[in-house]
């Protein structure tokens, strides 16, 4: 948002705001001011890439695969009783 307030204040071209901000690519500047445009402010706070990993965090088949052994442990239990 600092860069398209600045951009709309000062009258800059995207080189001049690519140099003055650091940033790599004319391009992004142009992708944050068409979705501002479209989105308003909710079109500059979406995330992109991957979420980060969570290490502690059990996923669905980690809890079917740990369920299915349990079930299969008892199973053998009873066979052999």
């Amino acid at each position: 948002m600092k860069v398209l307030s600045y951009k709309n204040s000062h009258n800059c071209t995207l080189s001049e705001l690519c140099n003055k901000f650091k940033i790599h690519s004319e391009s992004t500047i142009y992708f944050w001011q068409r979705q501002f445009d479209e989105l308003s402010i909710i079109g500059l706070s979406r995330k992109r890439g991957n979420p980060k990993m969570n290490k502690n965090k059990v996923t669905k088949q980690t809890k079917l695969s740990k369920d299915s052994s349990i079930l299969i442990k008892e199973f053998i239990i009873k066979i052999n009783d």
